[in-house]
């Protein structure tokens, strides 16, 4: 049996590829055709099909769920809301804190011409996302111009916005205070003596044996050795010192329960040079938890020295 040569049973590899592929040539497309084409597109959908059209259900807004609107239910009552929210907005809240949101409040009140905090949380609230922003926007240039400094008018502003904050979270509007506050710079140079500066006003101190330079003396050991501020520092009752474990509990900033710190010795003898010269205090020791709430550095009422202390 004869075969042909592999020449010609095989296209040559290095022929082009497009002549083993190549696709035929497509027909033109007639008239008729191309005219059919035309009058498919520019039916309505159906027709093809030979069912009536008709216009799709309109679709139901997606609302996310920062932007739904509040509902409210048929017993809410606005002309409460403000005193609710004002209310549960100063919560928990420290009574330094209270009295500050207190006044920036008050201060807010007056510039939008209501008579209390909670009318003007209420009006707040009913203005609206543009007219409230506009209303916060023209306080901040209010306090500007009274020459308010950066810090007074950026807790103010913070103030208004974290209570527009609270009621976004309890749905009672949908839109927050976006009016920023100003930029602050350090005016006030706040390092503090240094313990050079400590050392120093230590060593006047000690030349001192009045009340007086006792009590300066237990101050300062108090601000320096512990790192308390002085809102700290004057909040100390008798009851918060142990003088057994030579502790003094302490409510920081922020804090809701008072911490135990420990005292250094040095600081421990001189707060007990100042209660001693102070005077006596019932007769029961603070240590024990029964010692009624008396400020620690404030003298006793039958004190020789209180005329000279207070």
């Amino acid at each position: 049996m004869n075969f042909p040569p592999i020449s010609q049973a095989v296209p040559s590899v290095h022929a082009p590829t497009t002549e083993l592929v190549r696709p035929a040539p497509a027909a033109p497309a007639s008239s008729s055709s191309a005219a059919a084409l035309g009058d498919l597109l520019a039916s309505p959908p159906g027709a093809a099909l030979g069912r009536p059209w008709a216009e799709p259900p309109a679709a139901e807004p997606v609302w996310l769920p920062a932007l739904r609107p509040a509902a409210r239910s048929e017993s809410w009552d606005p002309s409460g809301t403000g005193h609710r929210l004002l209310s549960t907005f100063l919560t928990g809240c420290s009574p330094q804190t209270i009295r500050a949101y207190r006044q920036d409040l008050a201060d807010f009140a007056r510039f939008a011409g209501a008579t209390t905090p909670a009318e003007a949380a209420q009006r707040l609230l009913g203005e609206g996302a543009g007219p409230a922003n506009e209303l916060a926007w023209r306080y901040q240039a209010e306090l500007r111009r009274r020459g308010r400094a950066a810090a007074t008018v950026n807790r103010r502003l913070a103030a208004l916005r974290s209570l527009i904050k609270l009621a976004r979270t309890l749905r009672l509007v949908g839109w927050s205070l976006e009016v920023e506050g100003l930029k602050s710079e350090p005016y006030r140079d706040t390092r503090g003596p240094g313990t050079a500066g400590f050392r120093r006003l230590l060593e006047q101190l000690a030349s001192r044996s009045d009340a007086k330079g006792l009590r300066d003396g237990a101050l300062l050991r108090l601000l320096f050795d512990l790192g308390l501020r002085r809102s700290e520092v004057v909040r100390l009752d008798l009851a918060d010192w142990d003088r057994e474990a030579g502790t003094l509990a302490v409510l920081g900033k922020g804090r809701t329960a008072k911490v135990a710190l420990t005292l250094p010795p040095p600081t421990q003898a001189a707060l007990e040079r100042w209660l001693a010269a102070r005077g006596h205090y019932g007769g029961v020791g603070p240590h024990r938890g029964r010692c009624p709430r008396r400020a620690a550095f404030q003298p006793s009422s039958g004190s020789a020295h209180a005329p000279a202390l207070r």
